[in-house]
């Protein structure tokens, strides 16, 4: 199992600086193509949704991202120093694809196996947790490989 830890200040540059770290991660430790690509378009909502909602682009703030990976699943902890209310996370789901935003929480949804919100004790931020479940691109895989 590979337990990782990113701490990223809330600055627009960060988007760029997480998104170079995950795919190192993921590419690093073998992961599916398909799997990280959605496991870093989700991150990147999520990351968005804390550097903009959850922090309002205070640079004193920060974003933390906790991953880890083990043989059946990827795991990834997106949490901000904000005070949004995890029991609305979860509201807009369903929403107007052709919006130019407020599709985040549903792409999250779609992509990831499970995807909880909570309030984290230690930052007293908003705390999105999803997992994304390997056995769903190793069937991939094994139809590639007939």
């Amino acid at each position: 199992m590979i337990t990782t830890k990113f701490r990223y200040n809330s600055l627009a540059e960060s988007e760029d600086t997480m998104y170079r770290d995950i795919k190192k991660l993921l590419l690093d430790n073998n992961i599916h193509p398909r799997l990280s690509f959605h496991i870093i378009l989700a991150l990147s909502e999520a990351f968005s949704n804390a550097l903009i909602h959850g922090n309002k682009l205070n640079p004193d703030r920060a974003i933390l991202i906790n991953m880890t990976i083990n043989n059946d699943e990827i795991t990834a902890d997106i949490i901000d120093e904000g005070c949004g209310d995890p029991k609305r996370s979860g509201d807009q789901i369903n929403c107007d694809l052709w919006r130019e935003n407020g599709r985040g929480l549903m792409l999250m949804e779609t992509l990831s196996s499970n995807i909880t919100y909570c309030r984290n004790d230690s930052t007293g931020g908003l705390q999105v947790s999803m997992r994304f479940d390997k056995s769903r691109y190793k069937m991939e895989e094994e139809k590639v490989e007939k």
